[in-house]
C-alpha cells in the first residue's frame, strides 16, 4: 500500500488563543474509487492539489487560529482529466470559506493525461490539522 500524503509546512509559527509554536498538516488518505481510474495515479496526481488545499488552510487559520478537521470530498473524473461533481460528504470543519476553498481547489485541479477509462466516481479524506512543534534544545 502507498503511504499517505502529507504535507508539513516547516517550522512556521503559528500562535493560537493559547500561544503554542505549531506547525500544520494537510493529509490526504486512500482514495475510495468507483470505475477504472488507477489509485496510484490518483495519490501521485494530488501533490499540486495539496499544495492549494495547504494554502487553503493557511488562509484560514489567520482568522480562526485554532480551526482543524476532516473532510470527505467525493468528486467525478472524466474524460477530459478534469474534475466535475465536487461535493463535501462530511465534514467536521466549521469554516464556509475554508470549506469553498476546498471545493475551488478540486475544481481548479488537473488530472493527469494517462488517468484513462472514461468517468469514475472518487472519494477523498482530507484532513486538516495543528502539530505542536518540538521545542529547540538548549
Amino acid at each position: 500500500m502507498l503511504p499517505w500524503i502529507v504535507a508539513l509546512v516547516g517550522m512556521s509559527t503559528l500562535a493560537g488563543a493559547s500561544g503554542p509554536r505549531s506547525k500544520i498538516k494537510v493529509t490526504i488518505g486512500k482514495p475510495t474509487i468507483l470505475g477504472s481510474t488507477d489509485k496510484a495515479l490518483i495519490r501521485r496526481a494530488a501533490r499540486p492539489l495539496l499544495r492549494q488545499l495547504r494554502g487553503c488552510y493557511l488562509q484560514r487559520l489567520g482568522h480562526r487560529p485554532l480551526l482543524a478537521g476532516s473532510m470527505l470530498v467525493r468528486f467525478r473524473s472524466v474524460r477530459t482529466n478534469r474534475v466535475a461533481g465536487v461535493k463535501l460528504l462530511r465534514t467536521t470543519v466549521k469554516d464556509r470559506p475554508l470549506r469553498r476553498c476546498v471545493a475551488q481547489a478540486f475544481l481548479s485541479w488537473r488530472l493527469p493525461s494517462n488517468c484513462k477509462g472514461g468517468v469514475s466516481r472518487i472519494v477523498l479524506p482530507v484532513v486538516f490539522r495543528r502539530v505542536k512543534a518540538a521545542r529547540p534544545s538548549p
